[in-house]
């Protein structure tokens, strides 16, 4: 666990009228409208639903300063001083066909023991993996309204193929042209390597891939 997602806006609040006031929020900036913890006010969207509330989206691997090994320092000095080691699992397959796939990293603990500095190692290393960054835009439909059924900042689940995942609503673009009115409100998150839901993400891109690399090109 790395800490608490955390969100801020500069709200006017009616008890200040007129000044404006900083404001923070745990978890998301609006309603947590989520399957697991929202309750009656939970959401559900998939990318496969009829209904075409997920108007597109995106899929996206980010290996932007990752690591797949790490070494972690506890505490002592010299020949007395502890180390622990971590490795990415897929590492040494990985090292047949990519030759720069090892990319190290240190990490300075208070661990005075050997266990415990060996778990520290494992969660750097997990934080350090790889994640995929997952996007897109919504689509107002006649079931599926903005302002009525979720909001700006609102969080929600999303699914795409098996996985089902949450999102946060974290911009709206809103048009106005020939009197009409268009929202067009986008999400995303990040599901690092351990998050529920990346498992099966994965399956779900390694299937698209197979598929495509599969059609025939007429």
């Amino acid at each position: 666990n790395l800490g608490t997602t955390l969100f801020f806006d500069i709200v006017q609040n009616a008890a200040a009228a007129p000044f404006f006031q900083f404001q923070t929020f745990v978890g998301q900036r609006g309603v947590n409208r989520t399957t697991a913890t929202g309750g009656v006010n939970a959401v559900v969207v998939s990318a496969d639903d009829y209904t075409g509330a997920i108007a597109s989206y995106r899929i996206q691997f980010n290996w932007t300063d990752t690591a797949t090994r790490v070494y972690a320092g506890g505490t002592g000095a010299g020949a007395g001083r502890l180390f622990a080691t971590a490795t990415d699992p897929t590492l040494a397959a990985t090292l047949v066909t990519d030759p720069f796939a090892l990319r190290e990293k240190f990490t300075q603990t208070n661990a005075n023991a050997a266990v415990r500095l060996q778990t520290d190692a494992n969660s750097f290393l997990t934080a350090n993996g790889a994640s995929v960054d997952v996007s897109g835009v919504l689509a107002e439909t006649e079931t599926f309204i903005f302002g009525l059924d979720y909001n700006f900042g609102d969080r929600l689940s999303v699914v795409i193929g098996a996985a089902l995942f949450d999102v946060h609503i974290q911009s709206v673009d809103i048009l106005l042209e020939a009197g009409r009115e268009t929202i067009t409100p986008s999400f995303t998150t990040t599901l690092k390597r351990d998050a529920a839901g990346i498992g099966v993400m994965m399956k779900e891109i390694a299937k698209l891939q197979r598929t495509v690399a599969g059609l025939v090109v007429i």
